[in-house]
């Protein structure tokens, strides 16, 4: 079996909280996890106007800056180099 990355490992958390906690009912903040006066594309005005994704948005921020602590001493920055091309790619 081929061992999983740290990026995998984000990914994997991601997709468990979005498939069963978001589903299962767990507590998340409310609001994004940015100040919506400032929204600047239209993915973000669509997370800032939305009751659902909204909250998510919050959760991933904290998922990923779980993430960025633990991948601090990681060569090449692997978890950064995920994170823009995902964004490049959305």
């Amino acid at each position: 079996m081929k061992k999983r990355t740290l990026t995998s490992n984000l990914i994997f958390a991601i997709l468990v909280y979005f498939t069963n906690g978001a589903v299962g009912g767990i507590a998340v903040a409310a609001g994004p996890s940015f100040d919506c006066s400032k929204a600047a594309g239209s993915i973000e005005q669509m997370i800032c106007k939305d009751d659902t994704l909204s909250p998510l948005d919050h959760k991933m921020a904290e998922v990923y800056a779980a993430a960025s602590q633990k991948a601090v001493n990681e060569h090449p920055p692997v978890l950064k180099a995920e994170q823009r091309g995902w964004i490049k790619g959305r």
